[in-house]
């Protein structure tokens, strides 16, 4: 079975989880880059403000199309309530392509349960399992929450964690 981890982040906290996640599942790893955003107080705001109206970016990307891997790990961090905005762009370019998914996000406050349907309408896939990770719980140590290994576990995309 091929695995595909694709993840978006900004600040460098998903990134980690991802790049984890692909070393545990032995799967390949897409990143997504949409230079409109940077780190820092004005990026912030205009990620925020981008995903609370719904506009998505112009995005970059490097590696396979996802039609070609039986599993694709979606991971991104949460913005305004939603998916950050360029995986939701990667998402409607690639709707109808997933075999199989699996979505992940993390966030800062609370992630609302419609965060996941929206990720499901846009990329035309029924995630088999979704993951809220908080990100203060991410950071803690080496961005291997155990969260994630269970998960990656029970939803049979790991043998072991």
């Amino acid at each position: 079975m091929t695995n595909l981890v694709v993840y978006y982040s900004l600040s460098g906290t998903t990134r980690k989880l991802a790049e984890h996640a692909a070393a545990d599942l032995g799967a390949d790893l897409l990143e997504i880059r949409a230079p409109q955003y940077r780190p820092g107080f004005m990026g912030f705001l205009r990620a925020g403000f981008d995903s609370w109206r719904g506009r998505l970016p112009k995005i970059e990307i490097s590696g396979g199309a996802p039609d070609r891997y039986d599993l694709v790990l979606l991971m991104a961090p949460l913005w305004a309530g939603h998916a950050a905005t360029p995986m939701r762009a990667y998402l409607a370019l690639n709707r109808g392509k997933f075999k199989r998914a699996a979505f992940v996000l993390s966030y800062g406050g609370k992630c609302p349960p419609r965060a996941f349907a929206e990720m499901a309408e846009v990329s035309g896939a029924k995630p088999e399992a979704a993951l809220a990770l908080r990100e203060k719980d991410s950071k803690a140590g080496d961005y291997r929450p155990a969260a994630l290994a269970t998960f990656l576990r029970s939803a049979g995309l790991k043998k072991a964690a």
